[in-house]
C-alpha cells in the first residue's frame, strides 16, 4: 500500500480526529524518507605518507632472507619504495603450462636476465 492508499482510508474514516491522523500520517512518511541512507560520496581518508615526487620505477629481483626464491618487484629510483609484482617467478613451458623457476633458472631466463638484485630481511608479505 502506498501513501495515497492510506490517505484514502484515513479520509473515509469517520471520527473527530481525522485531520490529526492525516497530519501524523504525513509526518510519518516524511520521517521515513529522511531516515533513508544517502548514496553520497564517502569521505576519503588522507593517506599517511604522500611522496613529493613522481615515482620512477625500475624492475628488480628481490631476495628476501626468509623466502626461498626471488620476487619480481618495482623499485623507485628516488625514494626506494618497493611494490611486489610476482611472489614466485614462473615461465611458460612448450606444452602451455607454467613452471616455477629456481633462483639459478630465473637469472638465466630472458625475462629476468640482467635485472638488479636487492637483498632484504624478512618476508614479502
Amino acid at each position: 500500500m502506498g501513501k495515497s492508499d492510506y490517505k484514502k482510508i484515513n479520509d473515509n474514516w469517520g471520527g473527530e480526529c481525522r485531520m490529526n491522523n492525516r497530519a501524523s500520517l504525513n509526518s510519518f512518511y516524511d520521517k521515513t524518507q529522511q531516515e533513508q541512507p544517502s548514496n553520497g560520496k564517502k569521505r576519503e581518508k588522507p593517506s599517511k605518507c604522500k611522496s613529493n615526487h613522481k615515482h620512477e620505477y625500475e624492475k628488480v629481483l628481490v631476495d628476501y632472507s626468509e623466502w626461498a626464491n626471488y620476487c619480481l618487484a618495482d623499485h623507485c629510483k628516488i625514494c626506494g619504495k618497493i611494490n611486489i609484482r610476482e611472489i614466485s617467478l614462473a615461465a611458460k613451458t612448450d606444452q602451455g603450462y607454467y613452471c616455477m623457476l629456481s633462483n639459478d633458472e630465473a637469472l638465466e631466463h630472458p625475462k629476468y636476465k640482467g635485472l638488479p638484485i636487492i637483498k632484504l630481511d624478512g618476508k614479502p608479505f
